[in-house]
């Protein structure tokens, strides 16, 4: 059994993230299609992203040496989403 948090209580501030104006509607109607709500789609891509089924390439150069030494360590091979 999980908690349900807001994002606000989880957070120390409120989370925002730049997203296209397109991808945000494809987003949607692709969570539609799915028979599923945005918090629902939402918390389908935090749980993938906590449990490593994806990443997300940081800007910090250091940060993506980091990130693929350990995804070759672990013979790990991903699509990074940019």
């Amino acid at each position: 059994m999980s908690d349900t948090y807001r994002i606000g209580e989880a957070a120390p501030r409120p989370i925002f993230a730049r997203v296209s104006p397109r991808d945000f509607e494809n987003f949607r109607s692709r969570a539609r299609a799915e028979g599923l709500t945005i918090d629902e789609a939402f918390r389908a891509i935090a749980t993938a992203y906590a449990q490593g089924d994806f990443y997300i390439l940081s800007r910090d150069k250091s940060k993506q040496r980091d990130l693929n030494f350990y995804l070759a360590a672990h013979g790990k091979e991903v699509t990074p989403i940019a």
